[in-house]
């Protein structure tokens, strides 16, 4: 029960690490990843969250940035 708190809660640094290292990346470097910074192994654990792509990309616009205008 202690090890899966302590994973959870590195799952969340990691994906904060990797939101702030991919903020001052290059263009030419690859995306960072959360197991670019977490100290646990990612075999056997869940993908949180859906993937980002150019394909849905546009319904966050729709939702967080178009409702603002109205």
């Amino acid at each position: 029960m202690a090890e899966e708190r302590e994973r959870v809660e590195w799952d969340r640094t990691s994906d904060l690490l990797a939101l702030t290292a991919n903020c001052h990346r290059g263009e030419k470097h690859r995306p960072f990843t959360r197991d670019d910074f977490h100290p646990f192994p990612s075999r056997g654990r869940p993908q949180h969250g859906v993937p980002l792509t150019k394909e849905n990309i546009g319904l966050l616009k729709k939702v967080f940035v178009d409702q603002r205008k109205a």
